[in-house]
């Protein structure tokens, strides 16, 4: 017997990946300065590309549900890479201040590394955040059209 489980509204969760994204973005932020003020003051001055992996992450989050709820497959898989690359992303951006706890050379010097390099970390994780949602699209329309054509045969 299937049991009809209920499921999320789409906007809901996609509120949900958008609020979890902000709060592991000043989490990290703050474990690593230690400083509650920080997250603010960094995304102030690097909006232009955090506010799309925000955004771009919680528009996912909602596609990943109407797919979900399109085919009645789990299909965590998806958002699971989807939100690993948004993870590694914000990490690399914060992870300059690692060299702040851990002050060991080898370390300090992938610190700099990081720092140095960090606009592209973070424009690459906006880029991937939109090839992300362009996926989800193509697989909820590739969804849709499947469901428009093909029907089973009624005896």
């Amino acid at each position: 017997m299937n049991s009809a489980k209920k499921k999320i509204n789409p906007y809901v969760f996609g509120i949900i990946g958008f609020i979890s994204m902000s709060v592991l973005y000043y989490a990290l932020l703050w474990f690593t300065t230690r400083d509650a003020l920080h997250p603010l003051v960094f995304f102030t001055q690097k909006w232009f590309f955090l506010a799309p992996i925000f955004v771009g992450f919680g528009i996912q989050m909602m596609l990943f549900q109407k797919l979900r709820i399109a085919i009645q497959k789990n299909q965590l898989a998806m958002a699971g890479a989807s939100a690993g690359m948004n993870g590694v992303a914000m990490a690399a951006c914060c992870a300059h201040h690692i060299a702040d706890i851990f002050p060991i050379v080898g370390f300090a010097g992938a610190a700099v590394f990081m720092t140095k390099y960090q606009d592209i970390f973070l424009a690459v994780g906006a880029l991937m955040n939109f090839v992300g949602v362009w996926y989800m699209l193509a697989r909820l329309k590739k969804q849709y059209v499947m469901h428009c054509v093909v029907h089973p045969v009624q005896n």
